[in-house]
């Protein structure tokens, strides 16, 4: 009733104000929704059969304290998931008439909510929002999605929308809980407080790291490392690298003395605040076993507990990991100096040759790109003159920093060997749209086996569609174990890398499926891996995979030319196109029935979750 009278109100006074004073009516809008919360600010989300369901915008915020049933998705959740959507894609996916892209971040189309003729709705991927200027409709994705959904005769409740937009891109990070919003609220106060903290107990580290590089005397080893991978002392400097001294095995000086534990509670920093940054763990050994201070009256807190605490990284050079606007030190990367196999004998412990930031508060290698900070500048600087630059993507940091060193700037590193969809998404806006991807992870097996792991799972096929890049895999010359290995053999041709190995990158799909041929074996045993019927099988389930009819009949053609060209041998022409006429047709028959297949499947799980009503098909395809 509240809000009715609210309603009349703004209409009534709405007619008093001349069409020109669009600022007057802002500032009476503004201080109408004073005690209100305009979605999605803070959301309390109720099921579809609450009365309080969620038509209006503006919702009481009696509606979001205690007591009342519901569903709560925190606001740093519905930012992120709104973050991650390019809505100009997202809306293009809908198939509206009239859709054109007018820049990068900018489209337009025929309106579907209205008789439009002209394409009346702006869509902005800046400010994520789109809007008609002729009958008014607009909002952000979430809106899209019910006012669409609603024109199809599917009702959709604001939960059930953020449902489909999880659903859609893929994004499981959604969490639902029903705890009340105050508290979440004051947990949230609470944990920023806690990530600053983190924030600035990483950044001291940092700084302690880097004039342990230059100051310390037993760091002469790893300064003498990164001389002979060829890193100038301004790429050092660029990166920040450090160095992480062992202060307690091999030292002279009483039990942790000089540790980074030690700095950091000079500054004030609690016990609990480094273990929970990551940057230090608990030992049976007690720090203070050494130490001449009497602390038989001395009694600690869980907080300030120093006792049996440990520098986590020791004796390796360190690279910090800034977050994606390059402000805060969020985790540490920490490599042995020399290899984690010199001089050690079979029996003695083996340190890990690279260890990272274990998962905290602020990082969580996941989602962390190595570099981004630094590509994101070059691939901006590149836009400014005009030019477009793919981001490239490699495993370890050390070969990022090589590969910068030898002028490609627009690198990022995984930081491991499973690069995740979160990174892609992450390299994908930093791309931009119509961007490209690089991926050149090591030439290993491994390697191999996580970019395949990429393409079968079709998470490089999501990234592509959301996002509009495109995904291409580089791979090294036989013999060259890593990025930084190949720059080491080339120092003297830093432009070699980019014309030899990122200039011939395939496709990602095209990469993949001359990976699944490369298998075919002409002796193999029937039954087993890498037979004609294998390859066929395998070949045809990821085709399969392609939406579009025309994208998978091009490709059943390219696959069944080259297995026809292999088999036929040195038949003559004319039986080779015979044979490669009657794999198309199998190949394609095969394709088919799996794709429509697959299509069922999708449907009815869709139907099951409540995405689909049998009748009234909302997703597209």
């Amino acid at each position: 009733m509240l809000q009715l009278i609210l309603l009349c109100l703004v209409c009534h006074v709405v007619s008093f104000i001349p069409s020109n004073s669009v600022f007057n009516l802002r500032k009476f809008s503004s201080r109408i929704r004073s005690d209100y919360v305009l979605f999605p600010k803070s959301v309390r989300l109720f099921s579809s059969g609450s009365s309080d369901g969620i038509q209006g915008d503006l919702v009481d915020r009696e509606n979001l304290d205690e007591g009342k049933n519901g569903y709560y998705i925190s606001p740093d959740q519905l930012a992120a998931l709104k973050d991650s959507v390019d809505i100009i894609s997202f809306i293009e996916s809908y198939n509206l008439k009239g859709f054109t892209r007018k820049s990068e971040n900018g489209a337009s189309a025929v309106c579907p909510f209205h008789d439009d003729h002209n394409p009346s709705l702006s869509i902005s991927g800046d400010r994520k929002l789109y809007k008609c200027f002729a009958c008014g409709e607009g909002g952000d994705v979430f809106k899209f999605v019910r006012s669409y959904g609603a024109l199809k005769g599917e009702e959709m409740t604001f939960y059930d929308s953020v449902k489909f937009v999880a659903k859609k891109v893929g994004d499981t990070t959604i969490g639902i809980n029903t705890k009340s919003y105050k508290s979440n609220f004051r947990e949230s106060e609470a944990l920023l407080k806690k990530k600053k903290r983190l924030q600035l107990c990483n950044m001291a580290a940092a700084d302690f790291f880097a004039k342990a590089l230059i100051n310390f005397p037993v760091a002469g080893a790893a300064r003498s490392h990164l001389r002979d991978r060829g890193l100038s002392p301004s790429t050092v400097r660029r990166f920040a690298i450090g160095y992480a001294p062992d202060s307690y095995f091999k030292t002279g000086k009483p039990w942790g003395e000089g540790s980074l534990v030690e700095h950091l509670r000079s500054l004030d920093f609690s016990a609990k605040e480094i273990i929970d940054a990551g940057l230090a763990t608990k030992t049976k050994r007690p720090a203070w076993k050494d130490v001449a201070a009497d602390r038989s009256n001395y009694t600690e807190t869980e907080e300030d507990d120093f006792e049996g605490l440990m520098d986590r990284f020791r004796e390796r050079i360190i690279v910090p990991i800034f977050e994606e606007k390059g402000e805060n030190v969020v985790g540490f990367g920490g490599r042995v100096v020399g290899s984690s196999d010199d001089d050690l004998s079979e029996t003695k412990f083996r340190p890990p040759k690279y260890l990272n930031t274990k998962e905290t508060p602020i990082f969580s290698k996941k989602v962390e790109l190595f570099g981004l900070p630094y590509a994101k500048e070059a691939i901006d600087a590149l836009k400014s003159e005009g030019l477009k630059s793919p981001i490239v993507i490699v495993e370890g940091y050390m070969d990022a920093i090589a590969l910068w060193e030898a002028g490609v700037k627009e690198i990022v590193a995984s930081m491991g060997t499973a690069l995740t969809k979160e990174q892609l998404i992450k390299a994908a806006k930093a791309a931009g749209l119509g961007g490209r991807i690089v991926l050149c992870l090591d030439n290993d097996e491994a390697g191999r086996m996580a970019t395949e792991r990429l393409c079968s799972t079709l998470v490089l096929a999501k990234v592509c569609e959301t996002h509009s890049v495109e995904i291409v895999v580089a791979e090294l010359p036989d013999g060259v174990k890593d990025p930084a290995e190949y720059f080491e053999n080339n120092k003297h041709d830093k432009d070699k890398f980019r014309h030899k190995v990122l200039d011939k990158s395939l496709e990602w799909s095209q990469w993949y499926i001359q990976q699944i041929l490369s298998g075919y074996d002409a002796n193999a045993v029937h039954g087993t891996t890498g037979t004609f019927a294998d390859i066929c099988e395998r070949v045809s389930d990821f085709i399969s995979t392609f939406s579009l009819p025309t994208d998978r009949t091009r490709r059943a053609f390219e696959v069944a030319k080259y297995l026809s060209t292999i088999i036929a041998g040195s038949s003559t022409n004319s039986s080779s196109k015979t044979l490669q006429v009657q794999l198309e047709s199998d190949l394609l028959s095969m394709v088919s029935r799996k794709a429509a297949a697959k299509e069922v499947v999708e449907r009815r799980v869709e139907e099951v979750e409540g995405f689909r009503s049998p009748n009234k098909i909302m997703v597209l395809d």
